[in-house]
């Protein structure tokens, strides 16, 4: 963030985008391996063929839910960053064309501690494991989750020894975590608040019940509906209507907790031309060429 800072203060040429929900907290809400001949190792070495029984202790909507209440996105990007640029616990923005203007998670302390307190008596143990990489950003982020969580009293065990490729494994194909650092990163442009074309794309992968890229393993029928309906909508109304949706039984069911939308801007100098953007920070550089004095 402080290098979009840079480049905005210095007025370089480019554009600038940003990544709503591009720091996310995922629960694991129903994700299993389906163990075949002793595979994905080690969570499947010894054990039957076959999907094994969730043992996430964010299976439990209480647990979840009280993750969520417990988590200040300001706190979280702060303790990155540096800086409160960015915090956002908003889906899709507050001022993007999809903004249905409702509010996601709330942050609410007192809410987290009567939620532990009414799971642990449901049997829960009070221990949440957190995943995340071992880049500084990744624990700074896990020292933030980590004192957020026992303040509410939630016992959080903390794995921040892996890099980002074997956190990339836990999260999508071993499924051995209960909260994880991640994204869902849904493009849209600074000035203009216009989501891109890979928005879509990506709702229907992250959260769709039947995706293979489903993120946490939540099944909704709601919002099952409501991305279909997003895909054909040919009104803002429309739009904002399934947007809405979305919002509200992710609130509802906390099956992720959304704490930034960090922003990105593609710069270049005044001597290169050419330059042709597509979706997200991409560029086509087929057609660039590097103006000289004579070409202006």
């Amino acid at each position: 963030q402080g290098a979009v800072a840079g480049a905005n203060s210095k007025r370089l040429p480019g554009w600038s985008l940003v990544r709503d929900a591009g720091a996310t907290e995922l629960m694991n809400v129903g994700l299993t391996p389906d163990c075949r001949s002793e595979q994905p190792a080690p969570v499947c070495t010894g054990q039957p063929d076959g999907p094994r029984l969730p043992t996430a202790a964010t299976r439990f909507l209480n647990v979840r839910r009280a993750i969520a209440a417990a988590i200040d996105p300001v706190v979280v990007v702060e303790r990155v960053t540096g800086a409160t640029n960015g915090a956002s616990a908003d889906l899709f923005g507050t001022t993007r064309d999809l903004s249905p203007g409702v509010a996601g998670h709330t942050y609410d302390p007192e809410r987290a501690r009567r939620l532990v307190i009414s799971a642990k008596a449901n049997g829960w143990d009070g221990k949440v494991r957190y995943l995340c990489d071992s880049s500084t950003a990744g624990q700074s982020r896990a020292i933030a989750i980590e004192t957020m969580l026992k303040a509410v009293g939630i016992e959080p065990v903390i794995d921040t020894t892996k890099d980002a490729a074997a956190v990339r494994r836990i999260t999508t194909v071993t499924y051995d975590f209960d909260l994880a650092c991640g994204a869902l990163g849904l493009v849209a442009d600074t000035v203009s608040g216009k989501s891109d074309g890979t928005t879509l794309a990506a709702l229907t992968q992250q959260l769709v019940s039947t995706s293979p890229g489903n993120l946490t393993g939540w099944k909704n029928a709601r919002v099952d509906a409501a991305v279909l309906a997003l895909r054909a909508a040919r009104t803002q109304g429309e739009r904002r209507d399934a947007t809405k949706a979305i919002v509200e039984q992710v609130a509802e069911d906390a099956p992720f907790v959304v704490t930034g939308a960090p922003q990105e801007y593609v710069a270049s100098t005044t001597k290169v031309r050419g330059v042709v953007p597509t979706t997200g920070s991409r560029v086509l550089l087929d057609g660039a060429w590097l103006a000289t004095p004579q070409s202006g």
